[in-house]
């Protein structure tokens, strides 16, 4: 809409030699998710640009966008005067990456940028080809974050746990003291201490393991990025110390 471009609209590139190539808009592309990585790697592919004409005197403005050719057209290009470089854009998948895969990660990348992982691009791409992402340095921030915030984390894990520690030892004599009658009577009946210790654990079980699932459930639903075994391990840690 900016450009006022049609489809059946001509443009015309120039070649080398000056001569116009005459390109004809067969089709206006509208991404379905403008924001996807596809789109946002080069946001002229989305939304043509207004910019400053740095080489003229006066204050001249133009617009520029992004023509997509036929697979076909590609030689064209070799005559135009720009020059045509042959890449390929590969977006990662950060669903299965985790903290700990930074170094991993690192090592990779560094391959792949000098390395043997480079070698392997070039026997397939060329002898010329380059391997370029900035993902190195959201790993490199990423490491420093985690560096930065461990001790604070380890705090308030530990402040946390001693807390939650005191609470469960204080809530279990107060359970033991209000039904100390009641354990003693079972026990001169003829109660062993095992079926007691079932009944008991029975007891708490029916209230702890439903309150579990459910701080499982909301963790999952509200932290959505977070991985579910972990925290599945430490709701069961938590209801089985409760329960014991």
């Amino acid at each position: 809409a900016e450009l006022k471009v049609k489809v059946g609209a001509t443009i015309a590139l120039l070649t080398a030699a000056q001569e116009p190539i005459t390109v004809t808009i067969t089709g206006i592309v509208a991404p379905r998710d403008p924001q996807g990585s596809y789109w946002s790697s080069d946001p002229l592919l989305r939304t043509p640009s207004l910019v400053l004409d740095t080489a003229s005197p006066f204050p001249v403005h133009y617009w520029t966008g992004t023509v997509l050719l036929a697979e076909g057209t590609g030689p064209a290009l070799l005559s135009t005067a720009a020059e045509p470089v042959l890449f390929w854009r590969i977006p990662p998948d950060p669903a299965g990456l985790t903290g700990p895969d930074d170094v991993r990660l690192a090592s990779v990348i560094a391959s792949l940028e000098s390395g043997p992982g480079l070698l392997k691009v070039r026997r397939i791409a060329g002898d010329t080809a380059v391997f370029a992402t900035g993902l190195g340095h959201i790993v490199e921030a990423n490491a420093r974050m985690r560096d930065a915030i461990s001790p604070v984390i380890a705090v308030a894990a530990l402040g946390i746990g001693s807390v939650a520690a005191v609470v469960l030892l204080m809530t279990g004599a107060l359970i033991a003291g209000r039904r100390k009658a009641e354990l003693a009577l079972m026990r001169s009946r003829g109660g062993s201490l095992r079926g007691i210790g079932g009944r008991l654990l029975a007891e708490t079980a029916v209230t702890v393991l439903p309150a579990s699932a459910l701080g499982l459930l909301l963790a999952t639903l509200v932290v959505g990025e977070g991985r579910f075994w972990p925290g599945a391990l430490a709701a069961a840690g938590v209801g089985l110390l409760v329960c014991v």
